[in-house]
């Protein structure tokens, strides 16, 4: 969370990175359902190795938590909270506490 708020200042900033975020999420599901990679072909073995720690379902729920997250940054929502419920939310899921 420290090294993102170092680098990412503005909100347009936060949009790119939820950007990356959902791209590589997407190809996750892709990954996992057999289809070709459309965004990150280039970051085949992590995808490879974040499949094992996944399943359908906890990715599908990263995906609405990140889509999520995006659509709130339209908002004047203070970044720094939104990217500590962004975390909290993706752990939970991480470890099972859905």
């Amino acid at each position: 969370k420290n090294e993102i708020s170092d680098i990412y200042k503005e909100k347009r900033d936060y949009i790119f990175l939820f950007d990356f975020i959902l791209y590589f999420y997407y190809d996750m599901l892709n990954f996992k359902l057999h289809r070709d990679l459309v965004y990150m072909n280039k970051y085949t073995d992590y995808i490879e190795v974040l499949d094992l720690e996944n399943t359908f379902e906890s990715i599908t729920k990263k995906l609405q938590i990140i889509q999520n997250t995006k659509n709130n940054l339209e908002t004047n929502m203070n970044l720094k909270l939104l990217m500590d419920d962004f975390i909290i939310k993706m752990s939970e899921v991480q470890n099972g506490n859905n």
